[in-house]
């Protein structure tokens, strides 16, 4: 596992990848809820890439620019967006939670979870259910209700990760050969509709004009299929 906080480098990594989204502690007495998240993916053998939306060390010199074009480019890259939204009104908000999960929810990579003591969090539950009704997904899939325990949670979207097989680069003769049958492909279906037109359609061609002025039109038969002008 490969944690990558908002201090350091956002290339992104075309593997399993997650993003730790939620509030973070605005107060430095406050504890954050993701040191546990890693505990519990490090207890997993998690082996992707985990992006925290967290310093790796206290810095007086980050700005709010450097962490928010960090966190755009990595919630759009990480396979899967982890909300888990601990509110608490005094010390966690979670009002930029608000706006993000709204905004990436229907990328359908949202994973979402709250503790059950978590104030305000209903319309989240409410938007989260509604956004998997839309999908047609089964209420019984992975990640279909919000979930109310992070290990739980963390557990169920390893599992997905593990079961899917991430595209890996190809190499530039494995492209160029798909692109040749591709082009193989496209020009047998050029000459396919091409033939089907000639059969089908008729080829026309002005060669007079009735006695109101319009253009006859004829096929190459000679008989009259319609009038311009």
């Amino acid at each position: 596992m490969r944690v990558v906080y908002s201090d350091q480098d956002s290339t992104l990594f075309n593997g399993p990848s997650l993003f730790l989204a939620g509030p973070t502690p605005r107060r430095a007495d406050v504890p954050s809820w993701r040191p546990e998240a890693l505990q519990i993916l490090e207890a997993l053998k998690y082996e992707g890439y985990v992006y925290v939306p967290e310093l790796s060390a206290p810095k007086s010199d980050h700005d709010y620019v450097s962490q928010v074009e960090w966190e755009y480019t990595c919630l759009n890259g990480a396979k899967h967006i982890i909300f888990w939204v601990p509110r608490d009104l005094d010390t966690m908000p979670a009002f930029t939670t608000n706006v993000e999960f709204g905004y990436y929810l229907k990328t359908g990579n949202v994973v979402y979870g709250r503790p059950d003591s978590a104030p305000k969090n209903r319309y989240l539950d409410w938007l989260y259910r509604k956004e998997w009704e839309r999908r047609n997904y089964s209420l019984s899939n992975f990640g279909s209700r919000p979930y109310n325990s992070l290990q739980h949670m963390l557990e169920d979207v390893v599992a997905v990760q593990r079961a899917k097989v991430y595209s890996q680069p190809k190499k530039v003769e494995e492209v160029e050969s798909e692109l040749r049958r591709a082009n193989e492909k496209a020009e047998g279906a050029t000459a396919e509709l091409e033939a089907l037109r000639a059969k089908f359609l008729p080829v026309s061609t002005a060669v007079a004009k009735d006695k109101n002025g319009k253009v006859i039109i004829k096929d190459k038969n000679g008989k009259v299929v319609g009038r311009q002008g």
